[in-house]
């Protein structure tokens, strides 16, 4: 029988191209007849509701842009939560997928699509204390309606029972849905880490937040002491901020490229290094794992769990030295850099793979509609 799911995700956020951005784009196109993966058991509708944009901006708009432009701190009883237009029709529909933002007035079940709220991160954001306090009593108005309440990663799931206590059977893990990414054979993964010279991937736009300059004083300093042969390969715009890059002849640097050719890098990397300050999530990392190219993350969470715990990269301390040291172990030792890259490899292709993800969001649907998934 088929199941008809609403979406009322925003199309557009402050930040664009960012994981949530992604997600939400690659969903809508995953579920649609021209899709490969199509399955027709889920006729999912998307409705880019400007009330959801604004809602999932609202955190954006009241905290920063509200010191300037007062209008933004307006509705306040509205924040993450959003009403269904008369013609979105919910009526037609058997369930409503909405990511961040809640549809208060919905008559249907609701997969609501959200997160734990990490308030030292947000306060180390500058966001005010009252925004964030607003956010966490709105956050438990929305799980107790909620049918089913959708987190990202089982680390996010533990996080968000601990701090929204009583909703643990509703709560059910869905990742982010990651097209045209495909993971490479363990040949192909053996082959690779047994020759030179070790190629190390940086990508990221905001280059300081990602933590490009501890990588860069990092491989300066591995240069002298490294016995095998490197190359640095990086992949920004600097958008948060010029950083200077060395004039050796070992490092190139790509201002932007399309998402084929980052994942031609990908294929060729050894090393995947991304030491953020802050990281919500970091699909690149899941990227870097599908080529078998070994990531080095800050030994943080979710980055912790999402390597493992040192399984399928190196979590690091974000400093130059917590960098190093990653890069000196996995420089060093060939065995363990294949066998991390072979393990992550799996952990991609059993957890994070579109038709692993696509499956998970199918079972959701069809649970929150009353149905039993037969897959």
């Amino acid at each position: 029988m088929e199941v008809s799911v609403l979406g009322v995700q925003p199309k557009y956020f402050i930040r664009p191209n960012n994981t949530d951005w992604r997600h939400n784009v690659f969903l809508e196109n995953s579920f649609s007849p021209e899709c490969m993966h199509f399955d027709n058991t889920i006729n999912y509708s998307s409705r880019h509701s400007i009330r959801a944009c604004l809602a999932m901006n609202a955190r954006h708009l009241r905290g920063t842009l509200g010191n300037y432009f007062p209008i933004f701190l307006e509705n306040k009883s509205e924040y993450y939560q959003v009403s269904l237009f008369k013609e979105d029709k919910a009526d037609k529909f058997d369930v409503i997928y909405s990511y961040g933002c809640y549809p208060k007035n919905s008559p249907k079940p609701v997969v609501w699509h959200t997160g734990p709220t990490y308030v030292e991160v947000l306060k180390s954001r500058k966001i005010k204390h009252e925004l964030i306090e607003d956010e966490i009593a709105c956050k438990a108005r929305c799980a107790e309606k909620a049918s089913l309440i959708a987190v990202s990663s089982d680390i996010a799931a533990t996080d968000f029972d601990i701090q929204f206590p009583g909703h643990k059977n509703k709560i059910v893990v869905l990742p982010f849905v990651l097209p045209g990414v495909k993971a490479q054979s363990a040949d192909f993964i053996q082959t690779k880490h047994r020759n030179t010279p070790i190629n190390i991937l940086f990508v990221g736009r905001e280059s300081r937040r990602k933590g490009l300059d501890l990588l860069l004083q990092a491989y300066e300093r591995l240069r002298l002491t490294a016995k095998e042969s490197m190359t640095l390969t990086i992949v920004s715009d600097f958008s948060d901020g010029p950083i200077s890059l060395p004039k050796f002849p070992d490092v190139k640097w790509h201002q932007s490229l399309e998402n084929d050719k980052v994942q031609e890098l990908m294929q060729m990397a050894h090393i995947f290094a991304m030491p953020s300050r802050q990281e919500s999530f970091g699909l690149v990392y899941l990227e870097a794992m599908a080529a078998g190219a070994v990531c080095i993350g800050p030994v943080r969470e979710p980055q912790i769990s999402i390597l493992g715990n040192g399984r399928f990269g190196l979590p690091c301390e974000v400093t130059v030295e917590g960098v190093f040291d990653a890069l000196s172990t996995l420089i060093s030792n060939h065995e363990l850099r294949e066998k991390m890259a072979l393990e992550s490899v799996w952990k991609f292709k059993s957890s994070y793979a579109l038709e692993a993800v696509l499956s998970s969001y199918k079972a959701a649907f069809l649970r929150a509609a009353g149905q039993t998934s037969n897959i």
